[in-house]
């Protein structure tokens, strides 16, 4: 694409900054750009000047906007549909017909990047493409990996500065602890399936009890209660409603149609919560929400984020949101607002973790109110109440078991280490496995018929070097003897 000038106007300062960016990209002949920035940000905007400005300097290009739901098209295409050359559809109804024919001055604006089910649509778009998420990574096989489909990455603003500047909700952090027994049940979670673990924890009756009854107690705000699976979604809305509260449920099951009347009515505040199992993570623009539970825990900071994200955004009268994690989300993950290490390189460690880890070993609970919140303080931000010394040297954490604990300094920094170990061993035994498949692709082996052979290599050389007389002394040693030798 030859360089062309694009003016830019109307939006915040950052926004600004983004869209130029951007342009300038695609300007340079860029054709694969991830626009990065938290929920709340106003990423539609910018997608929505972006389009504007190119669509005036290539008049004869189409432009395609597309998501995987149809309420994240429709503040688009309130501005723009009426456009010639101008699109607009569900990433569902293109797969489900065909990709429009396109050219190199044809534009794509991808909603929700990081889920797979867009990616298709990048293999055969002739044209330059834009995504957008908030969490600009995914899960792969437990670990988070980049989106490694785009090759630039502009991130255009950060919590920390929405929050200062006025275009986040403050959040107030809260983990009512659990019976004694489903704590001990929970612990499982981590080293087993979610959905049989979860069903078993989150869906007694003695669990959605206490999470109703610390609602009630809190006093009433719109909230959304995210469920591990629908049928104990259906059961914490019916105990809500027998206390007395406007709850209701939605799932997958729901027309478009209900979900929008009930969306619409939460809005209204004609219903106090609405129970759903990962139906709302993404896609639903509802700021009056002030409070999130969590009953659904996970692994991904991408749903973590996500979730949280629903009621970050500012509403009238709206002063914080509330997060009350019932599953120990917020010590695995760390603050929703901290910095995340982001990049586009398979090899940075830690993607989608806090830039501050040591933010993960400094989470303090108040024995009272049961605030949670990331620095040593004499008091409890939330309600005052006195931190005793003997208990500000003390650190919640989950440990290996996957259970909640307390540790003190020493257990921490030596927690620490052995998690800076683990991840390191990780992030060499990856390498190290890329490194196999490369070693059969280069004698005419895929990937898909060769991964049962590069396990195998890879196994016989973990085992090895657990024995007390080596056969190879390292790494290099193996792949130089054992496979270049033409072993397979």
């Amino acid at each position: 694409m030859s360089s062309t000038s694009f003016p830019v106007g109307g939006l915040r300062p950052y926004q600004q900054e983004a869209v130029s960016k951007l342009l300038k990209l695609l300007a340079d002949g860029e054709t694969r750009l991830l626009l990065v920035a938290p929920t709340g940000s106003g990423k539609t905007v910018m997608a929505q000047e972006v389009m504007r400005l190119y669509r005036q300097a290539r008049p004869s290009g189409k432009i395609l906007f597309a998501a995987h739901r149809v309420e994240l098209i429709r503040q688009p295409q309130r501005s723009h549909g009426s456009l010639d050359n101008v699109e607009f559809r569900t990433v569902q109804s293109v797969a489900a017909t065909s990709m429009p024919q396109t050219s190199s001055q044809d534009l794509l604006i991808l909603d929700e990047a990081h889920r797979r089910d867009g990616l298709a649509m990048l293999d055969t778009w002739a044209g330059p493409a834009i995504g957008l998420t908030a969490t600009p990574f995914r899960m792969h096989n437990g670990r988070t990996t980049p989106l490694s489909e785009y090759r630039h990455m502009v991130v255009a603003a950060t919590p920390d500065g929405l929050l200062k500047d006025g275009h986040l909700a403050s959040l107030r952090l809260i983990g009512p602890p659990l019976s004694r027994e489903a704590q001990e049940s929970l612990k499982r979670l981590r080293r087993e399936g979610f959905e049989e673990v979860m069903e078993a924890v989150m869906g007694r009756a003695d669990v959605i009890a206490d999470v109703v009854k610390t609602w009630v107690g809190a006093g009433p705000r719109p909230t959304i209660v995210f469920c591990p699976m629908v049928k104990i979604a259906r059961e914490v809305a019916h105990r809500f409603k027998e206390a007395g509260v406007r709850a209701m449920v939605l799932s997958g099951e729901d027309s478009q149609d209900n979900r929008t009347k009930e969306l619409e009515a939460f809005r209204a505040g004609e219903v106090d919560v609405i129970c759903n199992a990962d139906l709302l993570t993404e896609g639903v623009d509802v700021p009056c929400c002030s409070r999130i539970v969590m009953m659904r825990a996970t692994t991904s900071p991408i749903v973590y984020l996500q979730q949280v994200g629903r009621g970050t955004r500012p509403f009238p009268g709206k002063t914080d949101l509330e997060v009350y994690d019932h599953v120990g989300n917020i010590v695995y993950h760390g603050h929703p607002y901290a910095d995340r290490v982001t990049s586009m390189d398979p090899n940075i460690p830690y993607l989608g973790m806090p830039v501050d880890r040591g933010q993960l070993e400094s989470v303090h609970r108040c024995d009272k109110c049961f605030a949670i919140f990331f620095d040593r303080r004499s008091s409890c931000p939330m309600c005052g109440e006195k931190i005793q010394s003997s208990k500000r040297n003390t650190t919640l954490r989950i440990n290996a078991a996957g259970k909640l604990v307390e540790y003190n300094e020493d257990q921490v920094k030596l927690a620490q280490e052995m998690s800076d170990r683990r991840e390191q061993e990780k992030h060499v035994n990856n390498s190290r496995i890329r490194q196999l498949f490369s070693h059969y692709a280069r004698l005419g082996i895929p990937p898909s018929e060769s991964r049962g052979a590069v396990m195998e290599a890879f196994m016989i050389f973990k085992a090895d070097q657990r024995r007390k007389e080596r056969k190879w002394k390292d790494w290099q040693e193996f792949v130089t003897l054992h496979l270049q030798s033409g072993k397979r």
